[in-house]
């Protein structure tokens, strides 16, 4: 019987066993190598670790382009400024949310004040039973007032100086307005009192 390795030499046994041993080296670093890109494609991009921010960049970095490692340095950086920034926007915005709830909640104890106060008491005239709450305002009728007292004031300037003697078109180039408008104005206002 013949066997195939019966007439293998010393010198050949030991070049076998070393490339056999080559081989399994070489297959052990590349499964690691393989199953640590595997588990760096799992991590979050973005979020660098304290450890890994003291890390050198992996192996495929130093064949990269000069520029391309500036980019994405840059990229990095960027991304760091950006979440910082947000996180002091959020920060400012709890704050303001803080105060907000704190002047909403002294309003509301100041308009129960107001309501215990405007009570009637046992000798005055009974009123209806409307809340304060009820007879406030709404905030567009209270603009709509301020935007009439505003005209009214305008209107009320313009007649004054038409009253010292000067033109539509001098009143127009002061106010920074047409002259139409001004015309206008002047046209429909109320007559004046006999002095």
């Amino acid at each position: 019987m013949n066997l195939p390795f019966a007439e293998i030499t010393a010198t050949q046994g030991v070049f076998l066993a070393g490339l056999g041993l080559a081989i399994f080296i070489l297959l052990s670093r590349s499964r690691r190598y393989f199953r640590g890109k595997a588990t760096s494609l799992t991590k979050t991009p973005g979020r660098l670790s304290a450890a890994g921010a003291a890390q050198k960049p992996p192996a495929h970095w130093h064949d990269a382009p000069d520029e391309m490692r500036r980019w994405q340095i840059e990229m990095h950086e960027l991304a760091r400024d950006y979440s910082a920034r947000i996180d002091t926007k959020i920060a400012a915005l709890q704050a303001l949310l803080i105060d907000a709830d704190q002047v909403a909640a002294r309003l509301e104890s100041l308009l129960d004040q107001a309501d215990r106060q405007a009570r009637p008491t046992a000798h005055s005239t009974p009123q209806t039973s409307t809340s304060r709450r009820e007879t406030l305002p709404s905030p567009e009728t209270i603009q709509q007032r301020l935007d009439d007292k505003r005209i009214d004031a305008r209107l009320e300037y313009i007649c004054a100086l038409a009253d010292e003697g000067l033109s539509a078109k001098d009143i127009a180039t002061r106010l920074n307005r047409a002259v139409g408008d001004i015309e206008l104005l002047l046209s429909v206002r109320p007559p004046r009192a006999a002095s």
